[in-house]
């Protein structure tokens, strides 16, 4: 009957902190040692910033083409895909002028706003991304060319919004089993997203698009967190407060 319950209280806090947590609330979700994975490394910031005027008349191909240009970055897709990125409008109504730090973050905004994902291929010279069409048949097979991230590094990935990664997340007091089956409320789309509990270790393992991906890990750090706190008493209490003070954080935060 516990079990039950603590389901139902999981799945409450979870759907009411995914609601409250903005796309870009910065609370750390980093566990044990940062691994050398610097996320620096897998999207230097160019020397210049991306600058595309005249955005009416031109297509995501178009700024790519840019964004190629100023980063070195080699861009693979297929004849499919190239056909839709030719074809579909960035959806921007003024001229780009982007700062070279914000080049990979905003150029990803692009893509994902426009049913586009972005996936490593190559980091090493030449450098190598994929670019592939959420609106065809590559969608199915998305998830395969997730970049492992190993969880020290989450909050590194957390404005790479088109980026398909995976990653372990160790619970601590919350049962994995329970947890995971609560988390499926959060997955829409099991194409881009995968939650799969890790028994024996208490992990689970999580893939899908980077943002979210550490979303999802706040959530679960801040209610982890209240349940190891809390005895079985004051066990609701203590989540819904963590999935409240989730959206008090974002609220300060965007007010600030």
């Amino acid at each position: 009957m516990l079990k039950v319950t603590q389901t139902k209280l999981i799945t409450t806090a979870l759907l009411v902190g995914a609601l409250s947590l903005a796309p870009h609330a910065g609370s750390s979700v980093s566990q044990g040692e940062a691994s050398a994975d610097p996320h620096c490394e897998l999207f230097p910031a160019p020397e210049m910033g991306l600058q595309v005027s005249e955005l009416k008349s031109k297509t995501i191909s178009d700024v790519l083409a840019e964004f190629s240009a100023i980063t070195g970055e080699l861009l693979m897709y297929s004849a499919e895909t190239e056909a839709a990125l030719a074809a579909r409008s960035t959806q921007l109504l003024a001229d780009l002028d982007v700062q070279p730090e914000n080049v990979y973050s905003v150029m990803q905004d692009i893509l994902i706003q426009n049913d586009f994902a972005l996936v490593d291929v190559r980091r090493q010279d030449p450098r190598i991304l994929g670019i592939k069409d959420l609106k065809s048949s590559e969608r199915a097979s998305i998830r395969e060319s997730a970049r492992f991230v190993p969880i020290s590094r989450l909050d590194d990935y957390s404005n790479d919004s088109a980026l398909i990664i995976s990653t372990v997340f160790a619970l601590q007091d919350l049962d994995v089993r329970t947890t995971g089956s609560s988390l499926r409320q959060l997955v829409v789309d099991p194409s881009t997203m995968q939650i799969v509990p890790i028994p024996g270790g208490n992990q689970l393992l999580m893939t899908g698009f980077a943002r979210e991906i550490h979303r999802i890990a706040q959530i679960l750090t801040s209610l982890d967190s209240a349940a190891g706190s809390a005895g079985e008493r004051d066990f609701q209490e203590a989540l819904l407060e963590a999935a409240e003070r989730l959206g008090a954080e974002t609220s300060k935060r965007d007010d600030s």
